[in-house]
């Protein structure tokens, strides 16, 4: 079976893909996060009857943040949504943001998970592989939030990871 999901807006050409996760509590529930230009979070989309339909929600807006990239997203064990998402700011600085969602519909605030803004240096950024190709990725389990991504704030390209506790995510 194939489904329509949406129409984008000006989608974001960087992002290679839509991330989809499952909803391991409810059979036929899942999420995409999508990122248009011009967003400073990403847009969920979610289906609980295998793609027929698809409701949206809107993801919390971080101070400051002019442009949300790199979106992963998973579902928890007790079936919480959660998105992780790059936002930049106009000075081309960023820092990693996470929100969580019981219900897929109304998310917490979004919660800054880097503890350092990065700032990818300037003769990299006409190279693609740094500008495309750097993904977010998230896991979960029933307490938990895992995620990885890569920045720059020693000036070169490492790979982070960080435990985020569920409980101070969710609304």
């Amino acid at each position: 079976k194939r489904h329509f999901v949406a129409t984008v807006d000006n989608f974001d050409m960087l992002v290679h893909y839509p991330p989809l996760a499952a909803d391991p509590r409810r059979k036929g529930t899942y999420a995409i996060a999508i990122v248009e230009k011009g967003k400073a979070a990403p847009s969920l989309f979610v289906t609980s009857d295998d793609g027929d339909h698809w409701a949206t929600a809107s993801l919390p807006a971080p101070e400051g943040v002019v442009k949300a990239t790199r979106p992963a997203i998973a579902y928890s064990a007790k079936g919480d949504v959660i998105v992780l998402w790059r936002g930049e700011r106009a000075d081309r600085t960023f820092d990693e943001y996470i929100a969580a969602s019981r219900d897929g519909k109304s998310f917490g605030p979004a919660v800054r998970v880097t503890s350092q803004s990065s700032h990818i240096p300037e003769a990299y950024l006409k190279d693609y592989s740094v500008r495309g190709d750097f993904l977010n990725d998230l896991v979960a389990d029933a307490n938990y939030a895992h995620a990885s991504w890569t920045d720059w704030r020693q000036q070169q390209g490492e790979v982070r990871y960080a435990r985020i506790p569920l409980s101070i995510l969710l609304p």
